[in-house]
C-alpha cells in the first residue's frame, strides 16, 4: 500500500476531505511537511493543477516554501478557521471563501420526463458547439469517469460528473452551455447523477465559491445543507 494511501485511510470520509482523499487514493499527487503530532497535518500538492491542500496546522515554514514553488499562479485551499494565520504568509495571495454543501436525501430532486438525460455519449461532444476550455474539462473527466448530460436538440447542452470520489461521497461537477442556463438543465442534469450515486452509497458534495452565487443559491434551492467553509487562496488565475 502507498504512502498517500495510507495517509488517506487516516483522514476521516467527511466533506471537507473529498477532493483530499481522492486525490491521496489516486496517488497523484506529492505530500510535503507530513506530521502526526500534535495533530495531522501536512500539505499535498498536485503540481499538474497548481493546487496546494493544506490539511490540520502545517509548520509555517512549510507553507511559506509550497506557496513559493507554485510560481506565479496557484491555488490554495485550506480549512477556513486556518485563514487567519495563514493570511499573512500568503501575501499577495487573492482570499475568498468556499461554501461547502451536502445532500444525503435525494427523493426531492426534480425531475422532468419531458426533458432527456442520460449518459453522455462521448461522440456526442463533436459539432456540439461547447467551448474549447468546457470541451477539454469534459474530455478529461471522461477518462475516469461517466459524465450525465441534459440533451436538446440532440445534443448535449448540460453537464454533471463526480470530479471527486471516496468510499462514500462524490464531489459535483456541473456545467451548462450559455445559451441553455436558466433553463432548469443543471438541477436535472444533477438530478439524474445524484440518484445513480445514491444507489452506490454515495451522498453529495457540493462546493460553491462564495463570489459564484449562481452555484451555492442552486445548491440551496436543490435542498442541500452547509456543513463546512473553506478558504480559497488564488495567484494569478483566471475567473
Amino acid at each position: 500500500m502507498s504512502s498517500a494511501l495510507v495517509i488517506a485511510h487516516k483522514l476521516p470520509d467527511i466533506p471537507r476531505y473529498v477532493e483530499v482523499r481522492s486525490y491521496l487514493q489516486s496517488d497523484e499527487c506529492e505530500v510535503l511537511g507530513y506530521t502526526e503530532k500534535p495533530s495531522l497535518s501536512f500539505v499535498l500538492r498536485i503540481d499538474e493543477e497548481d493546487l496546494l491542500y493544506f490539511v490540520g496546522h502545517p509548520e509555517d515554514a512549510v507553507i511559506v516554501e509550497a506557496a513559493a514553488a507554485l510560481g506565479d499562479e496557484g491555488q490554495i485551499i485550506a480549512p477556513q478557521d486556518q485563514f487567519a494565520r495563514l493570511e499573512p504568509l500568503l501575501t499577495g495571495w487573492t482570499a475568498e471563501r468556499i461554501f461547502v454543501y451536502t445532500l444525503t436525501d435525494v427523493a426531492h430532486l426534480p425531475h422532468d420526463e419531458s426533458v432527456v438525460v442520460r449518459y453522455l455519449d462521448p461522440d456526442d461532444l463533436d459539432d456540439a458547439g461547447i467551448d474549447p476550455e468546457l470541451l477539454e474539462e469534459l474530455e478529461d473527466a471522461l477518462e475516469y469517469t461517466a459524465i450525465a448530460a441534459v440533451y436538446f436538440g440532440g445534443r448535449p447542452v448540460s453537464f454533471c460528473y463526480a470530479s471527486s470520489q471516496t468510499e462514500r461521497l462524490w464531489d459535483v461537477g456541473v456545467d451548462t452551455l450559455e445559451a441553455h442556463q436558466h433553463k432548469g438543465y443543471a438541477g436535472l442534469c444533477f438530478s439524474f447523477l445524484a440518484r445513480q450515486m445514491a444507489a452506490k452509497g454515495k451522498s453529495t458534495v457540493w462546493q460553491a465559491l462564495e463570489s459564484n452565487p449562481a452555484s451555492w443559491r442552486l445548491a440551496e434551492k436543490l435542498g442541500m445543507t452547509k456543513v463546512d467553509e473553506l478558504a480559497y487562496f488564488t495567484r494569478g488565475v483566471r475567473s
